[in-house]
């Protein structure tokens, strides 16, 4: 393995390398937003069905029913928006190749990267 450091290669012999760790892509942002979106719909009719039924002399009564739709929109949508402004996770896969193992490790910056661990 040739490393690059300080713009000076540097060469580790193959029996010194404990582990090598990369990235296999990105997830998308679409599922979370999803995931965000049926957790606050489901937040949103629970709470609206909990609420019960409004009494009739009320201005604006609204039924338990009616409360779980507008809820489930209104958190729903919310939920979304959560989803979609995470960032999307790092898809990590652990192999092994000729007795080096490789795992799943966040990248800075993003994009491929790699990593190893070197005893000296």
């Amino acid at each position: 393995l040739i490393l690059l450091i300080d713009d000076s290669p540097r060469t580790v012999r193959r029996d010194r390398i404990e582990s090598a760790e990369i990235i296999m892509g990105r997830r998308s942002r679409f599922r979370k937003t999803l995931i965000g979106a049926g957790i606050g719909a489901v937040f949103g009719v629970a709470l609206g069905l909990d609420s019960g039924d409004d009494p009739d002399d009320m201005w604006f009564a609204m039924s338990a029913e009616d409360k779980a739709g507008v809820g489930g929109v209104f958190f729903g949508l919310m939920g979304a928006l959560v989803g979609a402004v995470l960032p999307p996770g790092e898809k990590w896969q652990q192999t092994t190749f000729g007795g080096v193992e490789l795992s799943s490790r966040s990248v800075p910056g993003g994009g491929i990267g790699v990593a190893t661990v070197v005893t000296f």
